[in-house]
């Protein structure tokens, strides 16, 4: 019994140490980076790549400031465009717009998914028995549930909507 009881402290010391120093100690979902593309797009491809892939952008807009330069391609002509894709890169960077990486997406429309069907509108409950729970984050009067991948500067972020229903989708990675 107090060799169990040993072994047993032994790893709650262990663990414990673990979270005090900020290690992660086991991933609560099964999300991988292929779960970030969305209509065959997602992060390190190049813009060009976006465009051989969606076409042409609705619109073009971005900015160039504090170091960085971002270009947004804009798919859907409507107040709430169906899909952004983020290209981001330094701001003293000569790159062409079609050699910069795709750093973000974000999702409006019911209509992309990525391969396994996760999408603007599914409950959470849904997302859940795919893929695990995110971390949940509440900002004012929103919730969200973040994912962040495992052994990557990415995550994807759920906006819930009214009966916690995903209302946006956004893929991110850091700078």
């Amino acid at each position: 019994m107090k060799r169990k009881l040993s072994i047993w402290l032994s790893c709650l010391v262990v663990v414990l140490a673990g979270l005090c120093i900020g290690l992660p100690i086991a991933s609560a979902h099964t999300l991988t980076v292929d779960d970030l593309f969305f209509k065959g797009v997602g992060p390190g491809m190049t813009l060009g790549e976006v465009k051989a892939v969606l076409g042409e952008p609705d619109k073009l807009d971005g900015f160039t400031g504090d170091g960085v330069r971002i270009v947004n391609y804009v798919y859907g002509k409507y107040a709430q465009p169906d899909m952004i894709v983020m290209g981001r890169t330094g701001a003293l960077s000569e790159s062409p717009e079609e050699e910069i990486k795709v750093s973000g997406l974000t999702i409006n429309s019911v209509s992309i998914a990525n391969k396994q069907g996760l999408r603007v509108g599914m409950y959470y409950r849904d997302v859940v028995e795919k893929y695990g729970e995110g971390q949940k984050l509440v900002q004012g009067k929103k919730t969200l549930y973040i994912y962040e991948i495992t052994g990557t500067a990415q995550e994807l972020a759920l906006t819930m909507g009214p009966e916690n229903t995903i209302s946006q989708i956004r893929v991110s990675t850091e700078l």
